[in-house]
């Protein structure tokens, strides 16, 4: 692997912050592969179905509530997919569970801890989201609704291909749909294999599907917080 082996490329969306990555002698460079676009909220169908539940599953999703917020309010439970979520409602005074593993599946895990079965369940999620969450409330038979509240858009791949090229320690890769665009482009598949890129992914779901996509996801494998898992590649791969 040549070039600068402290740069670690992240290919979060166009929109996502990544100032939350905070780890001191490695650089991180964010080259997004999609773009997020929001989708009409339905208002009406969200009030007729009155959920007790609300499940949001990005920060994304807590942007929809802010701006709707008179159809939602306090007096519902909700859960965020992860602490940055949780905290994006936080800022707008709604207290969220967040589940201790921060993926779909802990979300999954959080349900069945709790006796949500009689109760009305909303789904907020993106259009290209995976369906672990509500493949499970329809296997199980619980009243839910989803919501599809924004859409990944994908990208020209070629700013991520140059700095394949140019070398780096390693690409993190934050979500199955990322996964699926960059290892189905074949200038940037073989790019990856040339250089020996590293691929690091985040949630076993995005490592699932870099190995169905057939390559490799580099250690640490499953981990579902950015900021934990830049940290814990430059303890394995810079601190020696």
């Amino acid at each position: 692997m040549t070039g600068n082996t402290n740069i670690l490329i992240i290919t979060r969306p166009e929109g996502k912050a990544t100032e939350n990555v905070n780890c001191a002698g490695i650089e991180t460079v964010n080259v997004p592969v999609t773009r997020l676009e929001d989708l009409p909220f339905d208002v009406k169908a969200f009030g007729s179905f009155d959920p007790e539940i609300v499940i949001v599953t990005s920060a994304r999703g807590a942007e929809t509530i802010r701006a709707n917020i008179g159809s939602f309010g306090s007096g519902r439970t909700y859960v965020s997919i992860g602490k940055i979520t949780g905290n994006a409602l936080k800022s707008i005074g709604l207290n969220s569970l967040v589940p201790d593993e921060q993926t779909s599946g802990g979300i999954v895990e959080l349900i069945k801890r709790n006796d949500w079965k009689p109760r009305r369940i909303a789904l907020l999620s993106s259009q290209q989201s995976n369906m672990v969450v509500r493949d499970f409330l329809l296997r199980e038979g619980y009243d839910f609704k989803l919501f599809t509240v924004y859409r990944s858009v994908p990208l020209d791949l070629s700013n991520l291909s140059k700095y394949l090229a140019e070398g780096c320690l390693g690409m993190v890769i934050t979500s199955s749909q990322e996964a699926e665009i960059i290892l189905k482009d074949r200038p940037v598949a073989e790019a990856v294999r040339t250089t020996g890129t590293r691929i690091f992914a985040i949630g076993a779901t995005t490592a699932d599907t870099v190995r169905k996509m057939g390559f490799t996801p580099a250690e640490p494998v499953g981990k579902s917080i950015l900021n934990d898992l830049v940290c814990q590649i430059r303890e394995r791969y810079l601190e020696k």
